[in-house]
């Protein structure tokens, strides 16, 4: 009765919790204003478009469509927001099962929230980008879970649970390219291991495969791919100027190790930190010999060290070049993915849980792989890498806390702080874009003649995806959801700027 009576109360409290979460990020959404390609889907180019059934643009079908919505009705666009945000802290909990413990929803929220700004920017901080790649990832994450629990775990789930996971295993290849591979390989992949490792035939795996594959054709099949692979184009292109060996050879010296490893270096050596304190109190590592246990420790060190000494401090994330600068990319993160992988083997004894380990590392392997057909390859392709980090830091956190308790009061107080930080920071945005349109509509009634009007760039616009028009089509598209004239012509200074 008291253990019934306990586990109610964590539920409320869960409960509550992602109520909270939900409320935050559907006012950050409300917050938020139209920017970039949301201004371009608001105009008359979404009729344009579905007129021919996006056959000039891409497969990415259902986010398209969520987009085209999204941008003209207001309440849909913030509840989505909301929910679709939501939806992957739940996820998280799923994945880590800790979806009883209200302080790992808090730290996940937490750790969602220090996501790197650029790809903050491309995924939160547009609407645009966040239908294709935080709906994708929040689909992934189901995948991943219900093929972990398929596979590792054998839990039997209920038939609306696998209902969902054909119906998501199929709508989910219409968003993204990479995502697309993405799932069909993991779907496979859990396949032949339940069939290698266990010997037997998991037919909802095959099925929930073949789906993807047909959801796979449906995107390929779309004119523009064919347009882009045989006649040239710079969105989405299958390579670069020199060639599909070159372009390979760039993205694992140089875009891989920035977007996997070094833009998100934070949360990697948090992950680093709580395996080498697992691994002193590992008997497997303790009985290594000195040499072994300083070639593992080694590279955990390696990383932060070079990227604080020389990567970040002479932004050689900007040099594209194949050389020296790459081979050493190359071997730092190769050098630190081995100690994880090692590092995990030497200190996590329950099987089931070091697996779990495995494959979240083989999905982020997957993941970047399957950006050689993405040109360019954007900081929002690597959410789903930042997510499953995220995942991977709190299975080691339960792990850490069998060894030593955690001031949960702690992560509640970050959490409100980090919470207050962004909320502030989007009330201020969201004031200053209402100021600059009042600003701008005020110039032209003064100065109906002026042929450019000058007016500042928003506060913290590298959190956002460019809110300030970049170019003419742009300028164009946010008159007319402004309401302005037509062919005004708007010069952006920096914030703080006195001349405006």
């Amino acid at each position: 009765m008291r253990i019934s009576k306990v586990k109610t109360i964590q539920l409320h409290k869960t409960t509550l919790i992602l109520i909270a979460i939900l409320l935050f990020y559907t006012f950050m959404g409300i917050l938020l204003p139209l920017m970039h390609d949301d201004l371009q889907w608001f105009s008359n180019y979404n009729t344009d478009i579905l007129k021919v059934g996006f056959a000039s643009l891409n497969g990415r079908y259902i986010g398209n469509i969520f987009e085209i919505i999204a941008v003209h009705v207001s309440w849909l666009r913030w509840l989505s927001y909301g929910l679709i945000s939501m939806g992957i802290i739940w996820m998280i909990m799923h994945i880590t099962r800790c979806k009883a413990w209200t302080s790992y929803y808090l730290l996940a929220f937490s750790l969602m929230l220090i996501l790197p700004s650029a790809i903050y920017a491309d995924t939160y901080g547009w609407f645009a980008g966040f239908y294709n790649y935080a709906t994708s990832t929040l689909i992934s994450l189901f995948i991943i879970y219900y093929c972990i629990n398929a596979i590792i775990y054998k839990e039997k789930q209920p038939v609306s649970v696998t209902v969902l996971f054909y119906v998501l295993s199929f709508f989910g290849q219409l968003f993204m390219e990479n995502v697309t591979l993405f799932h069909c390989i993991i779907l496979i992949l859990a396949f032949l291991y339940e069939f290698t490792a266990n010997r037997t035939l998991n037919y909802k795996l095959l099925f929930s495969f073949m789906i993807a594959t047909i959801g796979t054709i449906i995107m390929f099949s779309n004119p523009n791919y064919r347009k882009i692979l045989f006649e040239g184009s710079e969105y989405q292109q299958v390579s670069n100027n020199q060639g599909i060996f070159s372009k390979f050879a760039e993205m694992i010296s140089t875009t891989l190790p920035y977007g996997v490893i070094f833009s998100q270096v934070i949360i990697l050596s948090m992950i680093a930190t709580l395996i080498i304190y697992l691994l002193l109190r590992s008997d497997r590592y303790v009985h290594l010999t000195i040499l072994k246990r300083r070639i593992i420790m080694i590279g955990f060190i390696t990383l932060p060290l070079y990227y604080l000494l020389f990567y970040n401090q002479f932004l050689l994330n900007k040099n594209t070049d194949i050389g020296l600068v790459g081979f050493a990319n190359i071997i730092v993160c190769g050098y630190f993915a081995f100690s994880i992988f090692v590092g995990i083997y030497l200190s996590i004894n329950n099987r089931k849980t070091q697996i779990t380990l495995y494959s979240l590392l083989i999905a982020i392997c997957v993941s970047a792989s399957t950006l050689v057909i993405v040109t360019p390859i954007e900081p929002g392709n690597f959410l789903i890498v930042y997510t499953i980090h995220v995942i991977i830091l709190i299975i080691l956190l339960k792990e850490f806390r069998k060894y030593k308790s955690i001031n949960v009061n702690f992560i509640k107080g970050a959490s409100l702080v980090l919470a207050m930080i962004y909320l502030s920071a989007f009330i201020y945005v969201h004031y200053e874009h209402e100021k600059r349109v009042q600003l701008l509509k005020q110039q032209i009634k003064d100065h109906p003649r002026q042929e450019v009007y000058t007016v500042e760039s928003l506060p913290f616009e590298h959190y956002m995806h460019h809110p300030s028009p970049i170019n003419k089509n742009y300028q164009e598209w946010f008159n007319n959801y402004e309401e302005l004239p037509k062919m005004t012509k708007v010069k952006y200074i920096p914030f703080g700027s006195d001349d405006s």
